[in-house]
């Protein structure tokens, strides 16, 4: 195998590389099993006839034709390795001569990690702002433990802000009744966001035994595209009125929270809230050290395809976040004014910034031989498999060279984040 190297511009260079038919010989034997596998060769098994056989009967072209991807990518990864290229992201390939029995010849274009110098890391120094637990902190969950495990008692009042209401009630697209819009006994939290707006406000001063009849507007972004937005009738039959009657913080009530005392409650609550405030000065702690030591860091010219797979990740983020709160993205979009595209290039800055900090904890772990081992890789696999122990296409995929080598890259930086705490962040 020949590798010729061309430097180009934006952290980019061209990989030429030759690949001699004795090298191409053993993808070639194992193409031509894949074809009898999957064709029909009278005399002979599937996966069995001779590579001649074969040959005779696809053609020698059919069969490069089949190997080839199997060895371009041993090839490219021999050609990377062997001249020690610290590449990012996908090559784009050209094959420059293909024929039976001859060299092959393919162009591998393909962005290098860019040079990065790292600032000296005794001059900076990060410090961890945990902000003291308060006793209003300290009331406000006392509080919401009373709400948990506050009563609903059955009145005769009208509903208020205060009130739980239980209703039937039908919905209608005109005259139709809705698909699935139809509920019994369902209860209503009058001081909680309804789903759709103005509901809660309809049932305001009224009481068990009334009947509603209104219409109100579905959100415009409605899982059920069909009623986004439009008007929608309600009959609603009021069947009962409660109000939430919240315990007194008695002995009694620490007691049945599994406590001595009140005063042992609100030290395990100071305690809970200590450690969470320690672990979100942390975070913020983290977030300040890597943008002080990307802001220190030099860098090369940032090739595009990095920036691009972050801006693509972003995309990928918001995309779920979306999905999760059961937005419709094109109501989204609508709503931004914005194309799909316009949307993506919005996120170049945070691409770029993400993108520097990869390379900075890339750096880090090259430059200060930091690396996850076997076992490490394989103690997360194992804690991978019994998070999913139910899901097997999930197992299967951890066998991938590709996740296996993903898993790997983030047990790295979680060891280069390690480091770096060490010794620029202080208590």
């Amino acid at each position: 195998m020949n590798v010729t190297i061309k430097n180009l511009p934006k952290s980019q260079i061209a990989l030429t590389i030759s690949v001699a038919p004795e090298q191409q010989q053993p993808h070639l034997v194992l193409a031509a099993k894949q074809i009898s596998e999957q064709s029909n060769f009278p005399g002979f098994r599937p996966g069995l006839a001779p590579y001649d056989v074969v040959a005779a009967r696809v053609g020698d072209m059919k069969i490069l034709e089949t190997a080839l991807e199997a060895i371009v990518r041993e090839t490219f990864v021999e050609a990377v390795r062997s001249h020690q290229l610290h590449t990012v992201g996908t090559p784009e390939i050209s094959i420059e001569k293909m024929a039976p029995q001859n060299e092959l010849v393919f162009q591998a274009i393909v962005s290098v990690v860019p040079t990065v110098k790292l600032p000296d890391v005794s001059k900076i120094s990060i410090a961890v702002k945990n902000e003291p637990v308060s006793d209003s902190e300290i009331d406000r969950m006392v509080a919401d433990l009373q709400k948990m495990h506050a009563e609903a008692v059955e009145i005769s009042d009208a509903a208020d802000a205060s009130s739980r209401v239980t209703v039937d009630m039908d919905l209608f697209d005109g005259a139709v009744p809705l698909e699935g819009g139809q509920a019994r006994g369902h209860i209503v939290e009058m001081n909680e966001p309804y789903y759709i707006p103005g509901f809660t406000e309809k049932l305001l001063g009224t009481r068990a035994g009334d009947e509603l009849s209104f219409e109100l507007p579905f959100p415009k972004d409605h899982y059920q595209k069909m009623y986004a937005g439009k008007n929608i009738g309600f009959t609603v039959g009021v069947k009962k009125i409660e109000r939430r009657v919240l315990p007194e913080v008695t002995e009694e009530f620490a007691k049945k929270l599994g406590v001595a005392s009140i005063a042992e409650l609100r030290e395990n609550i100071a305690r809970n809230l200590a450690d969470e405030h320690k672990r979100k000065a942390e975070e913020v702690a983290d977030i300040e050290l890597l943008k002080t030591v990307v802001e220190k860091t030099e860098f090369g010219e940032l090739p595009e395809n990095l920036i691009a797979a972050e801006r693509q990740k972003l995309m990928q983020d918001l995309m779920h976040s979306l999905q999760r709160h059961n937005i419709s993205p094109d109501q989204y979009l609508t709503d931004m004014k914005k194309t799909p595209e316009e949307l993506e290039a919005g996120f170049t800055d945070q691409a770029i910034e993400r993108a520097k900090m990869g390379l900075v904890t890339h750096t880090f772990a090259t430059e200060h031989s930091i690396d996850a081992s076997k076992a490490e890789l394989e103690e997360e696999l194992n804690a991978i498999k019994e998070a999913y122990k139910n899901n097997e296409d999930a197992i299967k995929r951890l066998h991938a060279p590709e996740v296996q080598e993903s898993i790997l890259n983030s047990l790295r930086n979680r060891k280069v984040m390690e480091w770096m705490r060490e010794k620029m962040i202080r208590s």
